[in-house]
């Protein structure tokens, strides 16, 4: 059954994108959103096409919705999107907040952010998340079961903080800090025998570390990334048991994306993204390892449960295609595919390739930002199943 909507979706997909190839771009065509439906219903006066952000003016969008994953059961989330411009000449700021709470009494609030300030001169990074929420922990490496699992209630609490100066057009290099903690353990289900270490959860994991930071992003609106453009960003966190980390390792993190368009229609986009995770010099706690789903997106790996995978290592590749249903934009729709591999925890070979694969609906919510809505529903490895929401691009 899976399978047949699959070729259904995909064959959708084509006909749709013959009849765009047949039409020129939307220069002529007026674009709308969701609040110009909305508008047209309660009969109140909107404008038909995009207007030019001026400095400092601000774009909210919000929208309350359902997600489902095996993780977390099924949630209630508040997706909201705050995007801005300091000046004419700076990227777009974008602002995400997006509480969770699901129906097994969990609540998961996120916050982050990306602040270009004036003229792109510094821009600020922003990830700050308090968790009370059940982590599983299948073991560590691809060869785990999906089968054998510890289930664990624990409170997270993330603050990751970066500047970065341009030293050159769109080049930056930048210092923050970086600190996760898991605590308070306590174990849900008959305890399995796995390779990760039990007594790991007698106490608080934590890594606590100094960050280097080498990005270059020429996204001038990351909510919608078009066509040439690029980000790659360098990581370097040095964790040290002086700043109350569990244990002295470095981290390493790459993450390149890179968008094509081989369409006359710009707004489909072509996205390809390479994030890779190292671990080094030490060992990291087993819930700060690299796993499925726990990048800065949080979105590796769909639809993977989170931390299904852990290791020391992860190596991971993604790809989507976005495009236009509507000439006005209003309606859109994506497909992607992902594959990923994880250290085994004694040789720290990668042995299994992981996949995860999916489509998305797309709504415009706010014309002025480009913040589409996306609703996504992905299968994998492992007969994994998920439905999750978003406001702007996944990458």
């Amino acid at each position: 059954m899976k399978v047949s909507l699959f070729i259904v979706f995909f064959l959708l997909v084509f006909v749709v994108q013959y009849a765009n190839a047949q039409t020129s771009d939307t220069t002529q065509v007026p674009l709308i959103d969701a609040f110009d439906v909305i508008g047209k219903v309660l009969k109140r006066k909107h404008e038909d096409t995009l207007i030019e952000i001026k400095e400092k003016r601000v774009f909210i969008s919000a929208i309350p919705g359902f997600g489902y994953s095996q993780l977390k059961g099924l949630a209630l989330v508040l997706e909201s999107n705050i995007s801005f411009k300091t000046n004419k000449n700076a990227n777009m700021s974008v602002i995400d907040f997006v509480p969770e709470f699901t129906f097994r009494k969990y609540i998961i609030p996120r916050l982050t952010a990306s602040i270009w300030f004036k003229d792109n001169k510094f821009n600020l990074k922003t990830d700050w998340r308090a968790y009370k929420y059940v982590l599983n922990d299948y073991g560590v490496g691809g060869s785990t079961s999906i089968n054998k699992v510890n289930q664990y209630q624990c409170n997270y609490f993330k603050v990751h903080q970066v500047l970065s100066r341009t030293i050159k057009p769109d080049l930056l290099l930048g210092l923050g800090y970086y600190f996760d903690y898991h605590g308070n353990f306590k174990l849900l289900n008959e305890y399995q025998e796995l390779n990760s270490n039990k007594q790991e959860f007698t106490k608080p994991m934590v890594s606590s570390g100094i960050l280097v930071n080498l990005l270059f992003d020429n996204r001038r609106n990351e909510n919608f990334p078009v066509m040439g453009e690029t980000f790659f960003n360098i990581n370097f966190i040095q964790n040290l048991k002086l700043l109350n980390s569990t244990s002295n390792y470095k981290t390493l993190t790459t993450d390149i994306r890179k968008y094509y368009s081989f369409s006359p229609i710009k707004s489909n986009v072509l996205a390809l993204r390479s994030f890779n995770w190292l671990n080094f010099d030490g060992k990291a706690p087993l819930f700060d390892m690299a796993a499925s789903q726990l990048d800065y997106t949080g979105s590796s790996s769909r639809p993977l449960i989170e931390g299904r995978y852990r290791g020391q290592n992860m190596l991971y590749f993604e790809s989507e295609y976005r495009f236009r249903l509507t000439k006005n934009e209003l309606f859109g729709a994506a497909i992607f595919t992902n594959l990923s591999s994880f250290s085994e925890p004694t040789s720290l070979a990668f042995k299994k390739i992981i996949y995860g694969a999916g489509g998305s609906f797309r709504i415009k919510v706010n014309k002025k930002s480009n913040v589409y809505f996306v609703a996504s529903y992905g299968i994998g490895t492992d007969k994994a199943k998920g439905i999750f929401f978003s406001l702007g691009d996944i990458f």
